[in-house]
């Protein structure tokens, strides 16, 4: 299988993030943050990683950091964890095209964000010309999906 020039791209920005973030990492008493902004600082003085960038704007879902900090609550223990992961969003680099942005904010924005949600009827799939084929619910106050699946 022959990779295309974006796969190859993408396949040395992960590289080159995991290395930077690797030896960042090293430096345990600094936080997360700082851990992420010593990478980005190395990103910077690389005009070859610098320019594979370009383009590139911040990832909304972890703040760039390339991490989610994910809270597990054990209700039998009274006990909570906290992990960071790699997110989803930006696969841990930090950066998202400005397509993929604007792509993010129109998903986010066909979610229901009231203070007090109030759940309306049990949409079958298909059942709805909303654009979503799964069955939903959809918030009475204003229209936006509430739950999917």
């Amino acid at each position: 299988m022959v990779k295309t020039k974006n796969e190859i791209l993408d396949e040395f920005q992960m590289f080159a993030i995991e290395q930077l973030r690797e030896a960042a990492a090293r430096h345990t008493e600094w936080s997360i943050e700082q851990q992420t902004m010593e990478m980005w600082n190395q990103v910077n003085q690389m005009p070859q990683l610098k320019k594979s960038f370009k383009g590139m704007v911040d990832c909304p879902e972890c703040l760039s950091r390339g991490l989610v900090r994910v809270t597990v609550q054990d209700y039998l223990s009274h006990t909570e964890t906290h992990e960071d992961l790699k997110c989803v969003c930006c696969k841990g680099l930090g950066k998202i095209t400005l397509e993929r942005s604007q792509q993010s904010k129109a998903e986010a924005d066909m979610w229901c964000h009231c203070d007090k949600q109030e759940a309306g009827s049990f949409l079958m799939d298909g059942e709805c010309n909303c654009g979503v084929n799964k069955h939903h619910v959809h918030c009475r106050n204003c229209k936006k999906i509430l739950q999917i699946g």
